[in-house]
């Protein structure tokens, strides 16, 4: 099995853009914001030479609509997000039923200035399990994804509670978060019960998590340290746990992410993944505010 780790905007397009250049014969992809011409032109470009290309975009993200009408005309089969999520937020997508990228970032023109992370796998269960998900959203059949079928796939709001609970409660010496929004109470809870266990728990986080829900966790556990990073800006989702497996893809750490939308992460416990994830992290923490 294949695994190419990859780290924005380290790493450049390439990692994303690629796979969707050698999709053959089918593409489903979730799209959140389509505002990255090089993505745009891939997925299109799939279209336009046979591919069977199904696109499910976020209703409520504004300015979809262009981009809706925009792959329409290039002979993307397109369709609106499910009404019972509040956000369809995956973004992820599937090549010729067989290799998946998932990821935590959006397709946007900004992402030079912005830390995000993905990996791509030919992982078959993992691969199976996101196209049910997205044939049961395509065809809005709430409920009828199996996430829970595979052990190291993480679908909300299937299974994205349990899942995660269970990553942070299995942290026996360091639990490392890095994501752009936190603000749920029974994650912060979980946090300070590892960090008062003795776990080195670090967060490092963006402008938009929870103030109120920081100082209540530094007063929970007053060896947990947290900082803010500002450059490159952190759009990610990532979680790294005794420096042996990581938590990545489109969950932010927050109740309604949790609870009421659509997103897709994904365990990995490849070395080379964690070492390249760890290290990022650390560098990321020494250039931080605290």
């Amino acid at each position: 099995m294949s695994i190419n780790f990859f780290i924005l905007p380290d790493d450049g397009l390439s990692p994303l853009v690629s796979p969707l250049a050698a999709a053959r014969q089918t593409l489903d992809v979730y799209i959140f914001r389509l505002e990255q011409g090089a993505v745009e032109q891939a997925i299109s470009a799939a279209a336009h030479r046979g591919v069977l290309v199904r696109a499910i975009l976020d209703r409520a993200t504004a300015g979809n609509q262009p981009v809706y009408e925009r792959l329409i005309q290039a002979g993307v089969a397109a369709r609106w997000s499910p009404p019972y999520f509040v956000k369809t937020h995956a973004k992820c997508f599937v090549a010729d039923g067989e290799h998946t990228v998932i990821t935590t970032a959006n397709f946007v023109a900004a992402w030079p200035g912005v830390r995000d992370y993905g990996v791509a796998t030919d992982d078959l269960a993992v691969a199976s399990a996101v196209t049910s998900t997205f044939e049961a959203d395509w065809r809005e059949q709430e409920g009828q994804p199996t996430a829970s079928e595979v052990a190291n796939l993480i679908v909300s709001p299937i299974n994205s509670r349990a899942q995660t609970f269970n990553f942070i409660n299995q942290a026996q010496h360091s639990l490392y978060v890095q994501h752009e929004q936190f603000d749920d109470p029974a994650v912060a809870d979980l946090l300070a019960a590892r960090a008062n266990a003795g776990v080195q728990v670090r967060l490092l986080l963006g402008e938009r998590a929870s103030g109120t829900l920081l100082a209540r966790l530094h007063s929970l556990a007053p060896t947990l340290l947290s900082r803010t990073l500002s450059q490159p800006r952190p759009h990610c989702k990532l979680l790294i746990r005794d420096a042996a497996a990581i938590q990545i893809g489109s969950l932010n750490l927050t109740t309604e992410s949790l609870d009421r939308r659509r997103e897709i992460s994904l365990l990995l416990d490849d070395p080379a993944a964690v070492q390249r994830a760890t290290a990022t992290f650390q560098a990321d923490w020494v250039s931080a505010s605290s």
